[in-house]
């Protein structure tokens, strides 16, 4: 089984334990290890908090959903932790968790 689907399929039973959607975090470092993390689906009204605030400041916005919804037992301690040298991996996660976190759009077109 692919690292990917490992991943995923651990997102799903962390899902079922939460009793929430749960999405998966994966980057590799420089030297080709996997980073791996997971946060939960924040509710509605943290979403549209993060829409709100990310029209003026998005990598904040995405930032709140990582500090309030990451599972840190279940996740790479490197995404989290406040040493300087793992900035990186908290920024990816906070890019990657605002595009996770999508709002419908309407794709009916006009004739």
């Amino acid at each position: 089984m692919e690292i990917q689907e490992k991943i995923n399929e651990r997102a799903q039973e962390l899902s079922k334990i939460h009793g929430c959607v749960v999405h998966p975090l994966y980057f590799v470092d420089e030297e080709g290890n996997a980073v791996i993390g997971y946060f939960k689906e924040p509710p509605r009204f943290v979403k549209m908090k993060m829409l709100d605030k990310s029209v003026t400041n998005p990598i904040s916005a995405a930032s709140d959903i990582i500090d309030g919804y990451l599972i840190k037992e279940e996740s790479d301690v490197r995404i989290y932790d406040e040493r300087p040298e793992n900035d990186k991996y908290y920024i990816g996660a906070t890019i990657e968790a605002s595009k996770k976190i999508e709002a419908a759009i309407n794709q009916f077109k006009k004739k």
